[in-house]
């Protein structure tokens, strides 16, 4: 039997093609971001700054994380209000590959990806 990337090479299965856990995902939908942030203790924070940035520096504060310095803690709808206003894209992995909840995410500007 031949071998290729969507072979498993140790039982010659067909491998999935769909995306597993532990790889980046990406998506705009409100009620997905919201979901995943509270499933891991987050909650959504703007990053004061000195001077107005376009565009805010967004980000998901959690529980069992230091808290940074110049954090403010805002509501959802602030939060999806800045992020629809200035177009992001939320990247993120549902778990690690041990299997943990993963907390891995980045807010890019929607022409970036």
């Amino acid at each position: 039997m031949a071998y290729n990337i969507y072979t498993n090479l140790f039982y010659g299965q067909p491998v999935s093609r769909a995306k597993s856990l532990s790889e980046p995902h990406k998506t705009t939908d409100t009620s997905t971001i919201r979901t995943w942030a509270e499933a891991r203790g987050g909650k959504p924070a703007l990053r004061a700054a000195e001077h107005q940035q376009t565009p805010p520096e967004l980000c998901i504060c959690f529980a069992d994380s230091p808290q940074e310095a110049g954090l403010e803690e805002i509501s959802w709808e602030r939060f999806f209000t800045e992020f629809e206003d200035h177009r992001f894209v939320m990247v993120y992995r549902e778990q690690e590959t041990d299997g943990e909840l993963s907390h891995f995410y980045r807010l890019m500007l929607r022409r970036a990806w």
